[in-house]
């Protein structure tokens, strides 16, 4: 039994390196190379590893990067298989959800803000991978990709909520980055009639968070930065761009995300809400 182990280990070893040497070569976004994936019939051995490794490591700032290194192994996996197998980056995605709220729990117990404010900010740079993923998925087996970018915003924004009891400010611009990178992805796919309906769903996320961060945030009265001064002025433009070359470009069907987030932005804005998208102005003549 032993030696069978140590065959499958060696196994394991040889194709880790011959994948990652090969198809696996390039990775986006700084991800490290992954080595075995779910494909490989060898993969547990991997998981197994991990799992042990993080048994053996007792000190929250050792586990913390534990599961970071987890978590981007699992998004690099995912990030190779996308576009080739439906099964292996579904089983990938769901690995990584699952260490993706340890992840948070133990940087939110070290009681370090440095730590906390860099795992938030990791957040949006994983949704732009996820965005990637979801580009190569087929648009009718995705949903499982559109399920993790949200559930990866749910729980960016929990531990965010911790993080402005320490440091509002701090907490404040991640937030306004995030709401700043989403809009950014809004205008980039709005005419992908396959991306455009993920990317205002997930700006609407963020926005319906920021009627949280209001409400339940210092005021500013303090000396602390407002949240409603300053989530106003992140989103002061957002509401041009939406009505403006988004909407030229975004589908009918997708009109009432369209009036869902623009009433977002203008809820933030202090403006009544639209009842309905204003009409289109139609074309100047030409002479």
């Amino acid at each position: 039994m032993s030696n069978m182990f140590a065959l499958c280990a060696v196994l394991a070893v040889f194709f880790s390196g011959m994948f990652s040497s090969s198809v696996f070569a390039e990775s986006a976004f700084g991800l490290p190379e992954p080595g075995l994936t779910p494909e490989s019939p060898f993969y547990f051995l991997d998981l197994w590893d991990e799992d042990a490794r993080l048994f053996f490591t007792r000190s929250d700032s050792s586990r913390v990067k534990r599961y970071q290194a987890h978590i981007l192994e699992r998004l690099s996996e995912a990030e190779a298989l996308a576009g080739r197998g439906i099964s292996a980056t579904q089983r990938a995605l769901e690995l990584y959800r699952e260490d993706v709220p340890f992840f948070y729990a133990v940087a939110e117990r070290l009681d370090d803000d440095y730590i906390l404010s860099g795992a938030l900010r990791m957040a949006s740079d994983h949704l732009r991978v996820l965005d990637h993923i979801s580009e190569r998925t087929d648009f009718e087996k995705k949903r499982f990709v559109s399920s993790t970018k949200i559930f990866l915003i749910e729980q960016q924004t929990q531990s965010l909520h911790l993080l402005a009891k320490r440091d509002q400010s701090a907490a404040l611009r991640i937030f306004g980055d995030a709401l700043e990178r989403r809009m950014a992805r809004i205008r980039e796919v709005a005419i992908d009639d396959e991306n455009n309906q993920e990317a205002l769903r997930e700006y609407t996320a963020y926005m319906s968070e920021a009627d949280r961060i209001i409400r339940e945030w210092n005021t500013g009265d303090g000396g602390e930065l407002s949240p409603a001064d300053f989530l106003a002025d992140v989103v002061r433009e957002h509401e041009e761009t939406l009505l403006g070359p988004v909407r030229e470009r975004l589908a009918f069907v997708l009109e009432s995300e369209l009036l869902s987030a623009v009433n977002s932005v203008r809820n933030l804005s202090g403006k009544e809400h639209l009842l309905s998208l204003p009409p289109i102005s139609p074309p100047l003549p030409m002479f």
